[in-house]
């Protein structure tokens, strides 16, 4: 559970730290409790930094989903179905290797 955590919260760190920018920019002159030192600049060093980890995090946390997914797909793909009809005969189709379908494509 805590994992799942960590994931939702380091991928909404992808919408944050540019708001954060976005907002400097459209209203320069609001009050700020707390301004980062270094002006913009330190400004854009604050935000790209997380926003690199972030995004980079969010690729792996991603790619392992795909690749988990992309194996149950191809395990899938070797099932073979019996068919009865009424008369009594069985059609059993001949199981197709992943190699042979891929080169009918």
């Amino acid at each position: 559970m805590i994992g799942f955590t960590i994931s939702t919260t380091t991928l909404s760190y992808l919408f944050i730290f540019p708001t954060y920018l976005i907002l400097r920019y459209k209203y320069p002159n609001v009050h700020r409790p707390y301004t980062v030192p270094g002006g913009i600049i330190g400004a854009w060093i604050v935000t790209l930094f997380p926003l690199a980890y972030a995004a980079v995090g969010s690729y792996f946390m991603l790619a392992a989903v795909f690749y988990v997914w992309g194996q149950l797909e191809k395990r899938n793909q070797d099932v073979v179905v019996e068919l009865e009809l009424g008369g009594g005969t069985e059609i059993a189709p001949e199981p197709v290797s992943s190699s042979a379908r891929q080169g009918a494509s």
